[in-house]
C-alpha cells in the first residue's frame, strides 16, 4: 500500500465535473471515479474531487488531504498489526452505512469492510483490513458517511516487528463506570508512545448487572462490550496505538467463571468482533479459546485464555487444570520450539499462592505444579505478566521453580475500584517492587532480547503521570 504511486489509485467519477449530484449519488460516484483513475484518468478524477470539496462536501476534502472537520467521530480499535498488514474495528451508530480510505502520501485505497450485529443493539460494529503497509510510512483511516461527509480520520503506523527494542504497555480492570479517571490516564499511557498495547483482562465489566440493569445473555454481553467501546478514551485517541488482548472473568461474562460458564462460546464471539483477533497475520497465531502468540521485537507474546478450559477453583481433582490440555500442549509446543524469550501473559497471577484471591498457583495447585516441571524444560527465558489484582507488583520468581531467577510482572487496575492497604492484609513475600489502593499501567520497555537473555525496563505509573516504580530486570537462562 505505502510503495503505490497517486496515479494508480481511483479518486472520482469524471461526469461529476458537470455539476453536483445528489447526495444519495455521491459514494456512488466516488466508486465509480475510483475506477476511472485505475484507468489512468487521474487528472479528471482529481478535479472532480477538488470540485466536491469546494462545495463543502468534507469526504472529497479528506480524500486530497485538505483539512476538514470530523462530522461524527466514531470509537476506532487499531488490532493486530505488522509491518504489512493491520485490522480495525469500528463501532457503528445506528444503521449508517459507513466507508473507509487509508490515505497516505501519494496514495489512498478503499478498504472492505465486515459488518457485525446483535438484536436489539442500537448499531453494530465494522472490521477492516488494510494490506501492503510500510512501517516508514504515516498513514490515515477515513471514516466517510453515505453523504460523502468525513465522520472521523485516524493516523495510524504498521509495525516494524523485527525492530529490537520497543515499548509495551499493559493495563487491565477497565471499569467504564470510572468516566473522568479513565478520560485522564488513557490520553496519559498514550503521551508514552507505546509501540503496542496489552489489554490483559477484564477490559469490559460485563457482569456489572447493577449498574445496566441486566441479566447476563449474549445479547447482553454484545451490550457491555458496545457500552465498553463507546466510553473509552483509548479508542478516540489519535494516532492510533495497536492493541492485542485476551480476555478475564468479567469481560468473559461472569466473576471468578470457569469452563461451566453457559455463555463461553458466545462470549468468545463477541470478543472476536469487538477485538479483531479471529484470523492469523504476519507474527501473530491464533489459539485454543481466545488465546494467541503474538512474535514482534525479538520476543514471543503467549495472550493464554485462563478461563475457557479452567477447572471450577479450589476443584479438588487430580486433572484440576487453569488452561485446559489443549491450550496446555500448544503453549508448550511453542515453547519447546521458541529461540526467543517468551513473556507468558494470563488474565490472573501465575505466582499468587500467598493471597486468597485469584491466581494459578492458588486455585490449581496440582497442575501448577505440573506446568511449572514442563516449563523446566524450556530452553528461553519465560517471563511472567498478569492483572486481576486491583494492584500492581513486580514478583521475583525463586530459582527453583524453572531453574533460573525470573519475575511475574502485574499490573492492575487502570480504572477500577483499588484497595488501599492490600499488602498489609496479604502481605507478597517475593515483591521487588510494589504499590496499592491507586490506578496504574505498565510500561515495558524491551532493551534487549535473545536466545538465553531478556532484559526489560519496567515502570508503573498512575494518575498524574506519577511513577509508581523503576526496575531494570535481567532473566538469563
Amino acid at each position: 500500500m505505502g510503495a503505490r504511486p497517486l496515479n494508480s489509485i481511483p479518486f472520482i467519477f469524471i461526469l461529476l465535473l458537470s455539476g453536483c449530484v445528489g447526495t444519495a449519488q455521491r459514494l456512488s460516484a466516488i466508486d465509480s471515479a475510483l475506477t476511472e483513475i485505475q484507468a489512468g484518468r487521474a487528472e479528471q478524477g482529481r478535479a472532480a474531487l477538488e470540485k466536491m470539496c469546494s462545495e463543502g462536501w468534507s469526504g472529497p476534502c479528506a480524500l486530497l488531504g485538505k483539512p476538514a472537520e470530523s462530522h461524527s467521530p466514531v470509537p476506532i480499535m487499531q488490532g493486530v498489526t505488522s509491518g504489512e498488514q493491520s485490522r480495525f474495528a469500528i463501532l457503528t451508530p445506528g444503521k449508517d452505512k459507513l466507508t473507509y480510505y487509508v490515505r497516505w502520501e501519494g496514495g489512498l485505497e478503499r478498504l472492505t469492510a465486515e459488518y457485525f450485529s446483535s438484536p436489539g443493539s442500537p448499531g453494530g460494529l465494522d472490521q477492516i483490513e488494510a494490506f501492503h503497509l510500510d512501517p516508514k510510512v504515516k498513514y490515515e483511516l477515513l471514516v466517510i458517511g453515505a453523504q460523502a461527509q468525513l465522520w472521523d480520520k485516524r493516523s495510524f503506523r504498521a509495525l516494524d516487528l523485527n525492530k529490537r527494542r520497543a515499548r509495551l504497555a499493559i493495563a487491565s480492570c477497565m471499569d467504564d463506570r470510572y468516566t473522568s479517571e479513565q478520560a485522564k490516564i488513557w490520553p496519559q499511557l498514550l503521551r508514552q508512545k507505546p509501540d503496542a498495547i496489552l489489554m490483559i483482562g477484564d477490559n469490559v465489566y460485563v457482569d456489572r448487572g447493577a449498574f445496566t440493569g441486566g441479566a447476563v445473555n449474549p445479547e447482553f454481553i454484545w451490550l457491555r462490550y458496545r457500552q465498553t467501546r463507546s466510553t473509552l478514551a483509548v479508542f478516540r485517541a489519535d494516532p492510533l496505538v495497536p492493541v492485542f488482548a485476551v480476555w478475564d472473568d468479567h469481560d468473559f461474562g461472569k466473576n471468578d467463571g470457569d469452563r461451566t460458564f453457559a455463555y463461553k462460546n458466545e462470549s468468545a464471539e463477541v470478543f472476536y468482533t469487538y477485538f479483531p483477533q479471529r484470523k492469523p497475520g504476519p507474527g501473530f497465531e491464533r489459539g485454543p479459546g481466545v488465546s494467541s502468540w503474538w512474535t514482534a521485537f525479538g520476543v514471543h507474546v503467549a495472550l493464554l485464555d485462563d478461563r475457557s478450559f479452567r477447572s471450577p477453583d479450589h476443584l479438588d481433582v487430580p486433572d484440576q487444570t487453569h488452561f485446559g490440555p489443549e491450550q496446555e500442549k500448544w503453549l508448550q509446543d511453542h515453547l519447546d520450539a521458541s529461540r526467543e524469550p517468551v513473556l507468558v501473559v494470563s488474565g490472573d497471577q501465575f505466582f499468587g499462592g500467598y493471597h486468597k484471591f485469584e491466581s494459578y498457583e492458588g486455585n490449581q495447585p496440582v497442575s501448577f505444579k505440573q506446568r511449572l516441571e514442563e516449563w523446566k524444560k524450556v530452553k528461553v527465558p519465560l517471563v511472567f505478566v498478569s492483572g486481576d489484582r486491583h494492584l500492581t507488583e513486580i514478583l521475583k520468581v525463586p530459582k527453583e521453580a524453572l531453574g533460573y531467577p525470573t519475575f511475574e510482572l502485574t499490573s492492575s487496575a487502570i480504572h477500577a475500584k483499588v484497595y488501599p492497604n492490600a499488602f498489609k492484609k496479604d502481605p507478597s513475600p517475593n515483591q521487588l517492587a510494589g504499590a496499592d489502593g491507586v490506578f496504574n499501567y505498565l510500561i515495558m520497555e524491551i532493551m534487549r532480547a535473545d536466545h538465553g537473555f531478556l532484559q526489560v525496563d519496567a515502570q508503573s505509573f498512575t494518575l498524574g503521570e506519577k511513577q509508581l516504580y523503576q526496575k531494570t530486570l535481567t532473566v538469563k537462562h
